[in-house]
């Protein structure tokens, strides 16, 4: 049997269509998500409380017990304890794809800047990009906190509309290749934002870096995957 990527979601409720990190039909082999009970947007990003740590390892710990390979979450913004977490758990573990930004920016030629499209800016602080190994200031937009898409993750609007998603993280990026044309690629820091990644690449013909792609990628790294 192939050996499951474990998953530490979030204690939310809204919808998480394929793509999401949260979904399991995300994934092209098995996964093993556990709700980590307490853990919310508000006290994981937007008020940061360091007491969650140790609920995150013991899930984490107990993923590695249920046979897990290595470990991802669906909240960027826990690149802010990635040592502390990863040092907990003792196996493989990508809080964020943030972590990867430093080998992305090395990618692009060096007059082309990755910019980073997330889920709250005010929020993607220095302790976070520290945290995920950033050592300079990537150019970085959010999302409109009043759209529709932050009202989603936020428990605000209880139906989620793919097109209106789409259109709120599409904004975000047109906004942010405005206001610095060097971008020369996008990374997504919310693992909710993969869903509308391929309409990203479309429509702002630069290379988009997604959570769900490099959460793949980790995976396979891991071990191998038997192809069926």
């Amino acid at each position: 049997m192939t050996a499951p990527l474990g998953i530490l979601m979030l204690d939310t409720g809204f919808p998480r269509p394929v793509g999401d990190l949260g979904n399991p039909a995300s994934y092209p082999f098995p996964v093993v998500i556990r709700r980590v009970a307490g853990a919310t947007p508000s006290n994981a990003v937007h008020a940061p409380d360091p007491a969650t740590i140790a609920t995150f390892i013991v899930e984490g710990r107990a993923l590695v017990v249920a046979g897990c390979v290595g470990v991802i979450t669906t909240c960027g913004f826990l690149a802010r304890w990635q040592r502390e977490i990863a040092a907990g758990i003792g196996a493989p573990f990508a809080a964020s794809s943030l972590i990867a930004y430093p080998t992305l920016r090395r990618l692009l030629p060096p007059n082309r800047l990755l910019g980073v499209v997330t889920y709250s800016a005010p929020a993607l602080d220095q302790a976070v990009l520290t945290g995920a190994g950033i050592d300079d200031l990537p150019p970085i937009e959010g999302i409109d906190p009043a759209s529709h898409f932050a009202r989603v993750i936020d428990e605000k609007d209880p139906v989620l509309d793919p097109a209106r998603m789409a259109a709120d993280v599409l904004a975000a990026a047109r906004r942010l290749v405005a206001r610095a044309p060097a971008i020369g690629g996008l990374l997504l820091e919310c693992a909710n934002m993969p869903p509308y990644a391929e309409r990203l690449r479309r429509e702002i013909g630069l290379p988009v870096f997604d959570p769900l792609s490099l959460a793949i990628g980790f995976r396979l790294a891991l071990g191998p995957i038997p192809r069926g």
